[in-house]
């Protein structure tokens, strides 16, 4: 294992002069997490290195960008449990993106793999594509897939967007469109697609300011004969106060799929290495950020389960040490008990996390 990571440090050194040569920006990140589980009786202690190297380039036509990720484990990992580090080995790699986007006088047209932004991102935006969450940073960049797009504007604030993406054994294509523009103070948008083999998605989203910043989505999935159907929204507020240092928001979410699994992964142990999901009908999230500068930030996020009451709430210290150089501290704690989706039982009693990331 130590002989791959080492060849593999070697081949992308070596691809840094031909980079410099091409006229290629390089750039990225280190992050690394620490991580303490109290499992029952057990105290789990294992890390987590990420390397990020963006590789882009762009002109007035176009514009080429790609983002590889490492990641390093260690420790007790693997004690978490097997349906939760299934394919986990000692180093992996996953390219996150990797396209080339053309600017023309018509639009611009992406191919390769890249993120279909649909609606509007929130927590529980049911028209995303890649449903996971990550509990320890809701920015955190999501996989894109294969697929060729196309966005349009139709005017200075509406447009659309549309891409179409082969299945994975290419047997079928996914496709879907997303038509938005802007009335007043908010954003309206109608998205309607295929999302896999008999599935299909269509509704529409709203976003807002009016005193507080308000948020909305309202979405039906049906398959080909519509014999099977369900609905799902989620409505929005976020409200900052204190000239901007305080930021108070809170999310609903109703799922009507009577507990068939929705939302990808449906695993209760440690989040899947940080994910977690929301299979069952009614949700909550809840949050509040303090960032008196910009060197500190205190948030609290709340992510409740109003079927089996359950919820797991993480709190993160973050601190700028130094230009590009940051330090986040988390505590998470389950509360639910027995078989619930939160539960201390199964995800632990507690999770500490220690973030060090350091832009290259």
């Amino acid at each position: 294992m130590l002989r791959r990571f080492g060849v593999l440090l070697i081949f992308l050194g070596s691809l840094i002069p031909s980079v410099g040569q091409a006229g290629i920006d390089l750039s990225g990140a280190i992050r690394n997490d620490t991580v303490l589980l109290a499992q029952g009786s057990d105290t789990l202690f294992f890390d987590i290195l990420e390397s990020q190297l963006v590789l882009q380039r762009k002109t007035n036509d176009w514009r080429f960008y790609s983002d590889l990720r490492v990641f390093l484990y260690a420790g007790d990992i693997q004690e978490i449990g097997p349906e939760i580090v299934e394919g986990v080995d000692f180093i992996t790699l996953r390219i996150l993106r990797g396209f080339i986007r053309y600017y023309t006088e018509y639009g611009d047209f992406t191919l390769g793999k890249t993120y279909i932004n649909l609606g509007i991102p929130s927590v529980f935006n049911p028209f995303e594509l890649d449903r996971d969450v990550n509990v320890t940073d809701l920015s955190y960049t999501k996989e894109g897939i294969l697929a060729l797009t196309y966005e349009v504007p139709f005017a200075p604030l509406s447009g659309g967007k549309f891409y179409v993406s082969p299945e994975a054994d290419q047997s079928e294509v996914s496709a879907g469109m997303d038509l938005y523009t802007n009335l007043g103070s908010f954003d309206l948008g109608l998205v309607a697609a295929r999302t896999g083999r008999d599935q299909n998605l269509a509704g529409v989203y709203f976003k807002g300011d009016a005193e507080v910043e308000l948020q909305g989505a309202y979405a039906l999935r049906a398959d080909d004969e519509f014999s099977k159907y369900r609905f799902e929204a989620m409505v929005g507020a976020d409200y900052s106060f204190f000239e901007g240092e305080w930021l108070l928001g809170a999310q609903f979410y109703y799922n009507g799929n009577e507990n068939e699994e929705a939302q990808g992964n449906t695993t209760n142990g440690f989040a899947q290495l940080g994910y977690a999901s929301f299979s069952d009908r009614y949700y909550i999230y809840a949050n509040l950020m303090y960032a008196p500068d910009g060197f500190f930030q205190f948030r609290l996020d709340g992510f409740v389960n109003l079927e089996d009451y359950s919820a797991l709430v993480v709190h993160t210290l973050s601190w700028v040490l130094a230009d590009g150089l940051n330090l986040s501290l988390q505590w998470m704690i389950p509360t639910g008990v027995g078989d619930t989706q939160y539960s201390r039982e199964v995800i632990g009693k507690y999770v500490i996390l220690a973030r060090v990331e350091a832009k290259l």
